[in-house]
């Protein structure tokens, strides 16, 4: 049987190539304590949530992506867990940024050039950037 015919069949099943979905794995835990956590806040007014600060960090790679692959899925599926690709993150140039969020508000976004300490961390992100929020 010919490539050909293989990507025949697949698109008479409405099969198509396409990017698959990148995530991080996430464990039955996780999933479980996150879905608990949405719950516990699903009612919450503006003014609760104006009260909340989201932050986090972030790493993008400056190299080109070399693990470009493809699944062959139907349309309507890019969410089903079979067609997601898990990534892992690994060592490679990029830039680290930290930045947080409010109801109404946000943070500058604060480049980070170096291996991050605890110590590093509370006095060079959290205090100066993070309180002016709270």
């Amino acid at each position: 049987m010919s490539s050909g015919s293989i990507r025949s069949r697949l698109a008479e099943g409405h099969m198509r190539s396409r990017c698959p979905l990148s995530v991080l794995p996430l464990t039955p835990i996780h999933r479980r304590l996150r879905l608990k956590w949405c719950r516990a806040r699903g009612n919450w007014t503006a003014a609760e949530w104006n009260q909340v600060v989201f932050i986090d960090e972030s790493r993008f790679n400056v190299s080109s992506d070399i693990n470009r692959s493809r699944v062959w899925r139907p349309r309507g599926e890019r969410l089903n867990p079979a067609f997601a690709l898990q990534r892992h993150t690994i060592l490679t140039s990029g830039v680290m940024v930290w930045a947080a969020f409010a109801y109404n508000t946000r943070s500058p976004l604060v480049l980070i050039v170096f291996t991050m300490t605890a110590r590093w961390y509370v006095h060079d992100i959290l205090q100066p950037h993070m309180l002016p929020l709270m």
